[in-house]
C-alpha cells in the first residue's frame, strides 16, 4: 500500500511530500508500538509461568558500547516524534553478566515510557556509570514526573489492564513490571524518582562481572 501511495504522489509538491512524511511517522510509531507490546507480552507469560529464568543467556556486555548501539539505532524514530535522545557517561571498561536481548528490553522499556512523558523538542537521555562494584543504567525524561498515588503500583502486575506502559490515560500495564523482572533475574536493582529540575529518571543496578572490573576501553562504535 505504500509503494502503490508513493507512485501517484508528487513528490515536487511541498505539501505532498509533508504528507508522506506524515504517513511514514505515524507508521514507523505504529510498528515500533507492536512489536513491543507482542514482546512484552511473550516475556510476561514466561514471568508468571516462572520459565523466564531457564531462558536466560549470559554474555559479556561493555555496558557503554551496549547503549551507544541502543541510542544510534533509536535516533531515527525518535526523530519521527520531534523528540531527542543522547547517551551520556562511561562504564570505565568494565564488564557485566547479562542477557542482552533481556538488557536491551528493558532499557527500550523505560526509553519507550520516556518518549510518551517528553514533549516535543525535549530531550530522553540514557547514562551508564561505574560505581563501587555496579554498573548503573538510566533513563531520565523531560516529563512531569510520577505521580504520588502511581508509585505503589510502578512495578505491580496486579493492574488490570494489559499494555506496554502507561497510556495516554494515565492507566498503568506490564512494562515495568517487566523491567524489573529482568533486573531482578541478574541479580539487580530498580529505582524511579522524581527529579527537582522536573522529569523523572529510572535506574537499573547490575553487578560488575567477578574479576572483570577493568578490562579494557570501550571501543568507539
Amino acid at each position: 500500500s505504500f509503494a502503490l501511495l508513493c507512485s501517484k504522489i508528487d513528490f515536487e509538491n511541498d505539501n505532498n511530500r509533508k504528507k508522506v512524511e506524515d504517513y511514514i511517522s505515524i507508521t514507523n510509531r505504529a510498528i515500533y508500538r507492536l512489536i513491543r507490546v507482542a514482546e512484552n507480552l511473550n516475556l510476561y507469560g514466561l514471568i508468571i509461568s516462572d520459565e523466564l529464568s531457564s531462558k536466560l543467556k549470559l554474555k559479556k556486555i561493555y555496558p557503554e558500547e551496549f547503549c551507544l548501539d541502543l541510542v544510534s539505532r533509536l535516533e531515527y524514530l525518535a526523530e519521527t516524534i520531534g523528540i531527542n535522545i543522547k547517551f551520556e557517561g562511561t562504564s570505565k571498561g568494565a564488564v557485566i553478566d547479562a542477557d542482552p536481548a533481556l538488557l536491551e528490553t528493558a532499557l527500550l522499556q523505560l526509553i519507550s515510557n520516556a518518549f510518551k512523558s517528553t514533549p516535543k523538542g525535549e530531550t530522553v537521555t540514557l547514562r551508564v556509570k561505574s560505581a563501587s562494584e555496579n554498573i548503573i543504567f538510566s533513563v531520565r525524561d523531560s516529563g512531569e514526573g510520577i505521580s504520588p498515588d502511581m508509585y505503589s503500583r510502578l512495578f505491580s502486575n496486579s493492574t488490570p489492564l494489559v499494555s506496554s506502559d502507561i497510556n495516554e490515560n494515565g492507566e498503568l500495564g506490564i512494562g515495568l513490571f517487566i523491567v524489573k523482572a529482568i533486573t531482578d533475574l541478574h541479580k539487580g536493582q530498580v529505582m524511579i524518582l522524581n527529579l527537582p529540575e522536573g522529569g523523572a529518571e529510572v535506574t537499573l543496578s547490575f553487578p560488575i562481572a567477578s574479576g572483570n572490573n577493568v578490562l579494557r576501553a570501550p571501543s568507539p562504535l
